[in-house]
């Protein structure tokens, strides 16, 4: 891959730029095979499965590649009991059966007529719950196979609990009908179990157990399960590796669960399910996972130990942030710009670079700003035990958030090491922080109830004709620094225009405008002058200082978008 990868990086923008041919560049052209895997226990398991019999690896790249796994030499069948005197009722049965409700002649004929085409699966096995009604079906379709059933108690109907014998609208007072609740409410029947009853999770549970302990014990039999509709539509639904929002498609909006007297088969399969039933595709959970082999049909393959290298997570992430698998380009790809310490040269940017390169994209980002360590004022590694660390939070709290942003835009460029020294912190303060503040409570002292409102305004004055060219060619030179990615020479353009052009020259000059105005005419082209000029300047510095911008943008009274109902901001221009 390193000539795609060399191709790659001659397309990205890295700040600063002697880094794409210098470190970048030089480990790309000597790249080394990446460990991909690493024997831990957390982190993103390895979807490689290795038969123990003949050593073939399987690789599983989805839920759909997983459920095409051969995981039975069993086969396995569902059948809803008969039609019963329980469907002639609105009464709730489950165990202990207060009112056992015996199959009727219609429920009979139904098992019957089953019973003739289940012949031809040859069922070996038969299974039932030890409710009346699916008793009778089993031993009446046992009868006819010659086949004994085995009743027991996980296959069940749900128990309702309280609810056991009374009417089924009593059910729709505690969860709710499907038809008159919302899509939220009624996935709460999964967790919530009824007053000393079960939840939808509890069946789950109890009947996906049944069937993995029924293959742990037969091998190459015909498997016929008796029971009722919910556990059986559980069961399969579960199997095929549905969630509870496709449980819900399947029962509620399909109708695709079995009807009275009707069989299907199902596939059987043994997923990563948690412990409230849901896929996890995470350790301990998909350890438990394991399938024939397709090489030699007859070993079982199980998951390698191994998990995939952390840097693979942090590469993959333009793709796994939509849970990308394949097809269409990823959204938001490539990223404008990524920012990172220079020790991400051969960590995140060059798994960025990697993963994407692997899966045949151009490179992930098109701009990279890596900055160096910050260092103490003798240029030493910060290390607690030197005693030389400086807390940020404690210089935040000194200082103001702003003045520490503007210290590190503006003291050397990101990739410099940043020496760094409280006492340059407080000249930033005086010199740019407190200045930029100043000419604002100029402005609000002389001027406190004109408000700003962005039209760029008409004078005749030389000196505010001045300060808005000089206003529009900084504009003109920190977009294209930050075109270009030179957050700090934006910073110092935009610095050099506040205390020399704004500060020392115009408002120093313009005083006696505001003071003692030689007309009422003045006095309004000045104000308006500096109030539209102190906006502008708002703006451009809100990238480097969004709080202090934030306030000057909000004491002139600017009005935000019409189309917006949100606060007016800064952030917004």
């Amino acid at each position: 891959m390193k000539k795609e990868l060399l191709a790659n990086n001659k397309k990205i923008n890295w700040v600063p730029g002697h880094l794409k041919e210098g470190r970048m560049g030089e480990w790309l052209r000597e790249v080394k095979d990446w460990a991909f895997s690493r024997e831990r226990y957390w982190g993103t398991p390895l979807p490689v499965w290795q038969c123990k019999k003949c050593s073939n690896t399987e690789v599983v790249g989805s839920l759909k590649e997983l459920l095409s796994q051969k995981f039975s030499r069993n086969t396995y069948t569902l059948l809803r009991h008969g039609h019963s005197e329980r469907q002639m009722s609105d009464v709730m049965s489950s165990w202990p059966e207060k009112n056992p409700f015996p199959l009727t002649p219609k429920g009979i004929l139904q098992i019957e007529k089953a019973a003739k085409e289940l012949k031809k699966k040859k069922i070996d096995l038969i299974f039932s719950s030890d409710l009346l009604r699916t008793k009778q079906t089993a031993e009446i379709v046992g009868k006819v196979l010659g086949v004994q059933p085995l009743f027991d108690e996980r296959l069940r109907e749900v128990d309702v609990g309280a609810l056991n014998g009374k009417p089924v609208t009593d059910l729709g007072k505690v969860w709710g009908r499907p038809d008159q609740t919302s899509q939220e409410h009624y996935m709460r029947r999964f967790v919530d179990p009824l007053p000393q009853g079960e939840s939808y999770v509890d069946v789950q549970r109890r009947m996906y157990g049944f069937a993995q302990d029924i293959e742990k014990k037969y091998k190459d039999k015909n498997v016929l399960i008796v029971s009722h509709e919910l556990p059986l539509t559980l069961l399969e639904t579960t199997m095929r590796g549905f969630t509870r929002e496709g449980i819900n498609h399947f029962r509620q909006k399909e109708k695709k669960y079995l009807e009275p007297g009707e069989w299907r088969q199902i596939p059987f399969a043994t997923l990563p399910l948690n412990e409230t039933m849901e896929l996890d595709f995470h350790r301990p959970y998909i350890d438990t996972v394991k399938f024939y082999c397709r090489k030699c049909k007859t070993g079982t393959a199980e998951r390698v130990k191994d998990v995939v290298d952390v840097w693979f997570d942090s590469g993959a992430m333009p793709f796994a942030q939509n849970h990308w698998m394949g097809g269409a380009k990823p959204a938001e790809f490539p990223a404008d710009y990524i920012v990172e310490g220079i020790d991400q040269t051969r960590g995140w940017f060059y798994t960025l670079l990697a993963v994407s390169t692997l899966l045949g994209f151009s490179a992930p980002f098109k701009n990279v700003i890596s900055f160096s360590h910050v260092l103490d004022e003798k240029g030493e590694k910060m290390s607690k035990s030197k005693g030389n660390v400086v807390d940020p939070l404690e210089m935040i709290k000194k200082y103001g958030i702003d003045a520490v942003r503007w210290y590190f835009f503006t003291i050397n460029n990101p990739g410099d090491p940043k020496l760094f020294s409280e006492k340059d912190v407080q000249a930033v303060l005086r010199k740019f922080i407190l200045t930029l503040w100043n000419s604002l409570v100029f402005y609000l002292t002389y001027v406190p109830k004109q408000k700003s409102f962005g039209k760029t305004p008409k004078t005749i004055s030389v000196l505010d004709r001045w300060i808005l060219s000089r206003l529009a060619t900084t504009v003109k030179e920190v977009t294209a620094l930050f075109d270009a990615y030179d957050v700090t020479g934006a910073a110092r353009s935009l610095e050099n225009f506040v205390i020399n052009d704004l500060s020392l020259w115009h408002i120093r000059r313009s005083r006696t405008r505001f003071q003692n105005p030689a007309s009422a005419k003045d006095f309004k082209e000045a104000s308006a002058t500096l109030s539209f000029v102190l906006l502008q300047t708002s703006k451009l510095a809100a990238p480097f200082i969004p709080f202090l911008s934030e306030h000057i943008h909000d004491a002139l009274g600017a009005k935000g978008s019409p189309s917006t109902s949100l606060r007016t901001s800064v952030h917004w221009e």
